[in-house]
């Protein structure tokens, strides 16, 4: 009687995607991940810097190119459901050693991205608990930073690292922490746009 043959290493160690995650979670993280955090912090910036006209169109421009990505996520998604994401779709359409590049160039983008969001988060965050009465002091404490520039590292690495823990715990965990997320960006932003509609309605005529 023949033994079975032995597994080869690829076949032991093969990837498998982990189909844990609804249709809400993927369309939520999705979402999310194409409204992104800079809208909140830069939106100011950008006004003061092109005005409501250029504003508008940088918004609409964005918006085009955003969801002719995401329409290219999703047909590629749909042609290659397996695990991998962009890797495996480079690597299919072109050389193997290209899967490699766009596989290297995705991970350092996210990770140069999630630390501008955690920065973000905890400046926002720290101005939030200074505007509830917490007072982190402007003398110089540590590393030549003052109370309130550590705090906003400090909270900066707490959001990365609270991201990461829910990360590795598995993808439902993820999909419901991102659909949350973005659930709350959304209503954030709704809430936006209608007061800033109402004060358009309100602008003084300053010429009579």
């Amino acid at each position: 009687m023949e033994s079975p043959p032995e597994q080869t290493t690829a076949q032991r160690f093969q990837i498998s995607l982990s189909r844990d995650l609804g249709l809400l979670d993927v369309t939520m993280i999705g979402v999310g991940a194409m409204i992104g955090a800079g809208i909140f912090g830069l939106t100011g910036i950008a006004a003061g810097e092109a005005g409501p006209v250029g504003l508008l169109l940088a918004f609409f421009f964005n918006g085009l190119v955003t969801s002719l990505t995401g329409l290219t996520y999703a047909e590629l998604g749909a042609a290659y459901p397996q695990a991998g994401g962009g890797y495996a779709w480079v690597k299919e359409g072109l050389a193997r050693i290209f899967g490699f590049y766009a596989g290297w160039i995705s991970w350092f983008s996210h990770s140069v991205a999630c630390s501008l969001y955690g920065v973000l988060f905890g400046t926002f965050f720290a101005e939030l608990l200074e505007l509830g009465g917490v007072s982190f002091g402007e003398e110089t404490i540590l590393f030549g930073l003052t109370g309130e520039e550590l705090a906003v590292k400090v909270l900066a690495v707490l959001a990365i690292l609270t991201f990461t823990i829910i990360n590795v715990r598995g993808s439902s965990e993820t999909g419901l922490v991102g659909s949350i997320i973005t659930i709350f960006k959304v209503v954030v932003l709704g809430v936006l746009v209608f007061f800033g509609l109402r004060a358009l309605q309100n602008i003084p005529n300053w010429a009579d």
